[in-house]
């Protein structure tokens, strides 16, 4: 039997181009999957810090880079959040630091105010951060392939989102509220500082009144059904 060198030839080539094309196809498959490995990490993790080490090559690593700045921002906005909620803030007026600070708490009546200007400006933030516009606008589209642009946008926006936002708006609202009552709880140790004090890192009330109207405003500042952090 003759044997047809021009036929064996093409054949050899498809079969060659089918392994490259099938080799290259799991190379990207893999870096794609260590991308959405890196993305579930980040959000199963408790910290702030985002691990900015880029594991992807080729346009995938603009992808990667795109992802992990997403994330950073997000959560830097998200830590501020957390460190200037009421309750946050209710937590470090120790009865120590009451009395150590006694004569400085319009001071701290100021910084609190300041704290509720930095919450709701972050959570603000958080909100936009989480618009399909925002997302994409961390991928320059005009230095991907349509691709690779499809692929951000399909491991980044996320039926949740919306629900996310709804979440962070009632956050929002409820600590409009705590924050309120936690100034009028400073506002009332300023004002009758001469009916209370510590002892045994204990504070003490000794006017009925103004112990009532305290715990009334403790339980505005802890005990709103809603959960402490985002």
């Amino acid at each position: 039997m003759r044997i047809n060198k021009k036929r064996v030839a093409l054949v050899s080539s498809i079969l060659l181009i089918i392994i490259v094309a099938l080799i290259l196809f799991l190379y990207r498959k893999g870096m794609e999957n260590r991308i959405i490995d890196e993305q579930n990490k980040i959000n199963e993790q408790e910290t702030y810090e985002v691990d900015m080490k880029i594991k992807s090559s080729g346009e995938l690593k603009l992808v990667e880079e795109a992802m992990k700045k997403y994330y950073q921002d997000y959560l830097t906005y998200k830590k501020s959040v957390n460190e200037s909620r009421a309750d946050f803030l209710a937590n470090t007026l120790t009865p120590s630091f009451l009395n150590s600070n006694r004569k400085k708490l319009s001071d701290v009546k100021k910084e609190f105010s300041e704290k509720k200007k930095e919450f709701e400006e972050n959570i603000d933030k958080m909100i936009e951060m989480l618009s399909e516009k925002k997302i994409l606008s961390y991928l320059d589209k005009k230095k991907v392939s349509s691709y690779n642009y499809k692929f951000y946008k399909k491991i980044m926006i996320n039926d949740d989102d919306k629900k996310i936002v709804k979440e962070l708006e009632e956050f929002k609202s409820d600590n409009e509220e705590k924050h309120k009552a936690l100034l009028e709880l400073i506002d009332l140790l300023i004002k009758k500082s001469s009916q209370w004090y510590v002892q045994d890192d204990n504070l003490y009330i000794d006017n009925k009144d103004t112990l009532n109207k305290y715990n009334e405003l403790r339980v505005r500042i802890f005990n709103l059904d809603r959960s402490k952090e985002v």
